[in-house]
């Protein structure tokens, strides 16, 4: 029987292959392992706008609502429910939506995605210890050859004071010596068989198709959540699914090696994703549409209140007359818990999104149910 000890390296690069990206409904083991590679790998944490929400989030966290992972894995929301309860169960993650999106943190995600720091730390104990073997050993040996040297001379010849007081002092000189190399960031190193003026020069995106990778996913997950870039696109391409068509132009051509070839042939220094992915959207082929009568924010605000009805409502966006602008900024008025019981209820009510036309209309007459109760 084989050990389950240790670890199978996985490339990120295996998450952008067409195996991976194929269109399908994931298994609980394809979908448990996309929450391992989504999870933020990082160890300082970021900030980021999330629907209408700025959220923050640290290593081995990955902020997802149901409706999204529903549509990534395929699944419907009861079944990623269901699946996010067992993995709570079975204590493998914890949920939390304090900040108005649900964070899921994966416990234990060193195991599963160990760091560089982590993953040098049993190195860097074995050669702290080989150092000290090593240090020890030669200030055995050097006082072992100066004592057995001091020990000859002294038989074959008369020592004088002077020439004891001298040779003493060569003896304390080397042993000082080995302490200094001891105690210095370069003697640590020599001690480890290391030579000290060879260090490893990090690699740049040019240079290494990961660290290119690791930039364009940053950039990538961070526009996805960017309702300004979306609004901003939308003004051009009326009906335009942002998210999917910035998805298409990064799994088809900017995450392969292809995309980075492209890039280390232009002159520029750094990485302008955002350039990148306005240019990639004015490509016909990168542009994914909507299904018509499908409703479709076109500004900021509009984009930023559909997220948030789908995260606490989604059954309202089924409702055909979506809030303008204005209407918004008054619901933002109410506060934050207010809004989101009356959604909520609306939202379980078949009656009240089935036979009301205005998402607006509606709210404010659930507002008043609310106050007079």
């Amino acid at each position: 029987m084989e050990s389950s000890d240790g670890f199978i390296k996985l490339s990120r690069k295996f998450f952008s292959n067409k195996m991976w990206t194929a269109s399908r409904a994931f298994s609980e083991c394809e979908a448990w392992l996309d929450l391992i590679q989504s999870a933020r790998f990082e160890a300082s944490e970021i900030t980021s706008r999330v629907g209408i929400h700025d959220i923050t989030w640290r290593r081995g966290q990955y902020p997802a609502a149901t409706s999204f992972l529903a549509k990534r894995w395929g699944w419907s929301d009861q079944n990623v429910k269901t699946f996010l309860k067992k993995l709570k169960r079975e204590e493998m993650i914890t949920t939390d939506s304090t900040q108005g999106v649900n964070v899921i943190t994966l416990c234990n995600y060193d195991e599963y995605n160990t760091s560089e720091n982590s993953a040098n730390q049993s190195s860097n104990q074995t050669v702290k210890q080989l150092k000290d073997l090593e240090i020890s050993h030669l200030q055995e040996l050097l006082t072992s050859l100066l004592t057995n040297t001091l020990t000859d001379e002294a038989k074959s010849q008369p020592v004088s004071n002077q020439n004891n007081k001298k040779d003493k002092n060569n003896i304390k000189k080397i042993s000082t010596i080995v302490d200094m190399k001891e105690s210095s960031p370069d003697g640590e190193a020599a001690a480890a068989g290391i030579n000290p003026n060879l260090s490893e020069n990090s690699k740049t995106w040019r240079e290494d198709f990961e660290v290119y990778k690791a930039n364009l996913d940053s950039a990538y997950h961070s526009l996805l959540r960017d309702e300004s870039f979306a609004a901003s696109r939308l003004k051009f391409y009326k009906n335009l699914d942002v998210r999917l068509s910035l998805e298409k132009a990064y799994a088809d051509y900017w995450s392969t090696e292809a995309g980075w070839k492209k890039k280390k042939a232009s002159r520029s220094k750094d990485l302008n994703w955002t350039k990148t992915f306005i240019n990639a959207l004015d490509i016909k082929s990168n542009r994914v549409y909507v299904s018509a009568g499908v409703y479709v924010p076109t500004t900021e605000s509009q984009i930023k209140f559909t997220s948030y009805l789908q995260e606490h409502a989604p059954m309202m966006l089924n409702m055909p007359i979506q809030p303008n602008d204005e209407e918004i900024d008054d619901l933002r008025k109410l506060s934050e818990t207010t809004l989101r019981s009356i959604v909520k209820e609306i939202s379980n009510n078949r009656y009240l999104t089935n036979g009301r036309n205005s998402v607006y209309q509606t709210i404010m007459e659930q507002l008043k149910k609310y106050q007079n109760d």
